[in-house]
């Protein structure tokens, strides 16, 4: 399960809880939809540490034709900052990241506060530039 805390904006929090179905998957594309559609830059701050386990074959399949057919705009619009609290994760999630750019900036954290800081730092910067 996804909780989704757009208050904030530009800064979105996501927080993935407990296992993922592929209906929960889905909606929260269609939130991500959403954001994209305002055509402002923002940042979304997906916090992990509660999720239990990983996207299935068939979930990460999803994810990534969805985020294909949308590059152009997340690539112009999103920063990404994800929290894993295990170095082991955040390492993969790096590797994989060097191995297959994403089209937006995304980094890892351990906890939400500094992953936070840096989404402001990079949305502030963009918007003084």
């Amino acid at each position: 399960m996804f909780d989704t805390d757009d208050s904030a904006w530009p800064v979105v929090t996501v927080t993935w809880q407990g296992a993922l179905s592929d209906d929960e998957l889905r909606e929260f594309l269609s939130r991500l939809d959403g954001w994209l559609a305002r055509n402002e830059r923002f940042g979304l701050l997906l916090d992990s540490r509660a999720g239990k386990g990983s996207m299935n074959g068939r979930q990460r399949q999803m994810l990534l034709a969805h985020l294909d057919g949308a590059k152009e705009q997340t690539g112009r619009l999103m920063v990404q900052a994800i929290v894993h609290e295990q170095p082991l994760h955040r390492a993969l999630y790096a590797a994989v990241s060097f191995v297959y750019p994403l089209p937006f900036p995304s980094k890892t954290f351990p906890e939400p506060e500094s992953a936070r800081l840096w989404l402001e730092d990079k949305l502030s910067s963009r918007r003084a530039s």
